[in-house]
């Protein structure tokens, strides 16, 4: 960012008082609701525009603005949280057409939803976004053909008619963050709420998507096409998906906090499909439904992961030759379930239900760990057998059951103690223990009621 030129210094200062004395003119009028006063604020934000230098910087007076706002320069735009841009329901509020603008510090309200957006960046590099805070109907931020652009600290919000939030479904929402053919972008300790996708990248490589909060989304990140990107550091609740990653190569998944995906029948922490040469590392994937769902991936590494309290640990279709280690699954109601998967290496793992034994004295179990999918097969066929859950009947007919077990997912020397490395836990381990004997207790309860009831 340039400093001041004098130039730049006397155009910030007039668009202060302009600001200023249309406020007192018409302060009247806009106590009495009428909306001249954000329409010629905003005529006066783009008269200064298109009258300044490149390299000037414009700071805002405290108030509202009338949009659209188009940037054709490279300037600096700062609100200082006091200056509010709204749209006027067809354009984007503010669109972006120079290299390296910065817009900081403004609250941006988009009252159109579908394609409308709170800020479009198009065909201009080096854009900085700061600070921001959107609620809108529409779109969040977009990026198309923009490169090196950084995104950080702003908030996105879906606002929705009448506070509608929960009554919408998120086909009818759009993105927070969406970035189309956008390269070499910094997405970092941004917040999201109530999307359709939270931050969304489509052949977009080599962004960095670092310190993130996504709740309440479709998926919370959503990568397509997307190779070299880095999803570190993130944080996702109550979404479909905490994130989903599709058709990447060398991507690094590492460090998030993806809990509490479990209310759609399709939920995961973690999607990756056509995912190739990537790592996932030191995540936590805790009460969701399926804690990572793999499909159509190869030749990645998975390790240091703490998989915990979910209703699938870790599930895989068609994939192969995945490397699985020093990842921990703890009081998951199926561990893991493989199908059309071979050449997967599930070496090294920590499993609560292992009774290993080790006679080497190496930490790991000379008895190896193989996952029974009776049970998983079975409440796929007759969901309610679900209510038998750990019952005496269902561990005795699990023993019993041996087909294709060639084919079932196996950990041939499993760790006999945690893992160093991985996640800490959002509760301890005691109470883990107390919450997984309570459940066993209160479904066997419930099986010996019904089976007395039937009896008599």
């Amino acid at each position: 960012m340039k400093p001041f030129s004098q130039r730049g210094a006397r155009k910030s200062l007039r668009l202060l008082l302009a600001g200023a004395a249309l406020s007192f003119a018409l302060g009247a009028s806009a106590v009495h609701g009428e909306s001249r006063q954000p329409e010629e604020l905003g005529r006066a934000l783009q008269a200064a525009i298109d009258e300044a230098e490149p390299g000037d910087r414009l700071e805002l007076e405290a108030g509202r603005y009338a949009g659209p706002i188009i940037v054709d320069k490279k300037l600096t735009i700062a609100g200082g949280g006091r200056a509010q841009v709204t749209g006027n329901g067809e354009d984007a509020v503010i669109v972006v057409r120079a290299d390296g603008v910065v817009l900081d510090g403004l609250t941006l309200r988009q009252p159109q939803s579908g394609e409308a957006t709170a800020v479009l960046v198009e065909e201009a590099d080096d854009a900085t976004l700061s600070n921001l805070v959107i609620e809108t109907d529409g779109y969040g931020i977009k990026l198309r053909g923009a490169d090196r652009a950084a995104l950080s600290g702003n908030r996105i919000d879906w606002t929705g008619a009448g506070g509608a939030q929960d009554r919408v479904g998120v086909g009818r929402k759009s993105n927070g963050i969406d970035l189309y053919d956008s390269h070499d972008a910094a997405i970092v300790s941004n917040e999201v709420y109530d999307m359709r996708d939270g931050i969304y990248l489509e052949n977009s490589h080599r962004a960095n998507v670092e310190q993130n909060r996504v709740y309440r989304s479709r998926y919370g990140i959503h990568c397509m096409y997307t190779d070299g990107t880095q999803i570190v550091g993130n944080e996702g609740e109550y979404n479909v998906t905490g994130a989903m990653v599709m058709g990447v190569t060398d991507a690094l998944v590492k460090d998030n906090s993806f809990r509490k995906q479990s209310e759609n029948v399709n939920s995961q922490g973690l999607l990756l499909f056509d995912v190739q040469t990537s790592r996932i590392e030191n995540n936590l994937f805790e009460g969701n439904r399926v804690g990572i769902y793999m499909e159509q991936s190869s030749d990645n590494l998975l390790t240091r992961n703490a998989v915990e309290r979910n209703f699938m640990g870790i599930q895989f279709l068609e994939s192969a030759n995945n490397r699985f280690s020093d990842n921990r699954f703890i009081a998951n109601v199926i561990e893991a379930e493989a199908s059309d998967s071979a050449g997967n290496r599930m070496d090294g793992n920590f499993w609560d239900a292992v009774q290993g034994l080790d006679l080497q004295g190496d930490g790991l179990s000379d008895i190896s760990y193989e996952i029974n999918p009776f049970y998983s097969q079975l409440i796929d066929r007759t969901p309610a057998f679900q209510l038998f859950f750990q019952s005496p009947g269902m561990v005795y007919l699990s023993e019993m059951f041996t087909a294709d077990r060639g084919e079932w997912a196996r950990d041939a020397a499993p760790l006999m103690s945690l893992p160093d490395g991985v996640p800490n836990p959002s509760q301890s381990e005691p109470e883990r223990g107390s919450m997984v004997w309570l459940l066993g207790l209160a479904l066997l309860g419930g099986s010996v009621f019904i089976m007395y009831k039937g009896a008599r």
